[in-house]
């Protein structure tokens, strides 16, 4: 009785999984407003800065433009600053990898968590992930790959702890993100933002993990 018991609850988990899976699958897989600003605006500072060659216009997004490490401008008014590095782009391919993780990614958790949370999101997860880049790296750096890591390890926790969210990513594509994770910061050349990845990645993992846990309490 006990074996049969056992066995029954195994079906019915996967059959609870494969509809999950099954369900997203279906669902209009379109950005939201908040998602699909990010894409225009990211485009359009990619277009305006020349893909990032025009060095006037991207030191304006820069977190800081000087070299001191004392983010002076930041001091002085030009908050935006801590934010604005995830709008610089240098590469088609940069740019390109970014949006489609925001589409896919950020549409997800806009979708079932609002355009208010996403916006939470977003701003937690740059200042984090810009800080801690400019703390190990210094000021010259831009790309959404950090809030890209942030999103990235809120779906992957979700997916795991708290699966009746109805967030998704397939494992296959959670190794492909963590491998390239480690490559990046095995390989020094690469020229990558590493430590936003890491800030991103630890803030958005954690947002998840704390969700996850108060909801199984309650």
């Amino acid at each position: 009785s006990k074996d049969i018991n056992k066995a029954n609850v195994n079906q019915i988990s996967r059959f609870r999984n494969y509809n999950l899976r099954e369900n997203w699958k279906k669902k209009e897989r379109m950005p939201g407003l908040f998602s699909l600003s990010l894409i225009i605006t990211s485009v359009a500072v990619f277009l305006l800065s020349g893909m990032g060659k025009n060095i006037e216009i991207v030191n304006k997004f820069l977190i800081s433009e000087k070299l001191n490490g004392s983010l002076s401008e930041i001091l002085n008014g030009e908050v935006w600053r801590i934010i604005t590095p995830i709008f610089l782009h240098f590469s088609l391919w940069h740019i390109l990898f970014n949006m489609f993780w925001v589409h896919d990614l950020g549409g997800q958790i806009e979708k079932r968590k609002g355009s208010g949370f996403l916006l939470l999101f977003v701003l937690v997860t740059s200042i984090i992930s810009n800080l801690t880049q400019f703390k190990f790296g210094g000021p010259g750096f831009g790309g959404m790959s950090g809030v890209v890591y942030g999103l990235f390890g809120y779906v992957w926790i979700k997916c795991k702890f708290d699966p009746g969210d109805g967030l998704f990513i397939h494992q296959t594509t959670a190794v492909i993100m963590l491998g390239w994770f480690f490559l990046c910061f095995a390989v020094k050349d690469f020229g990558i933002a590493n430590w936003a990845h890491a800030g991103g990645l630890v803030t958005g993992s954690a947002w998840g993990y704390i969700s996850a846990v108060r909801w199984n309490r309650n």
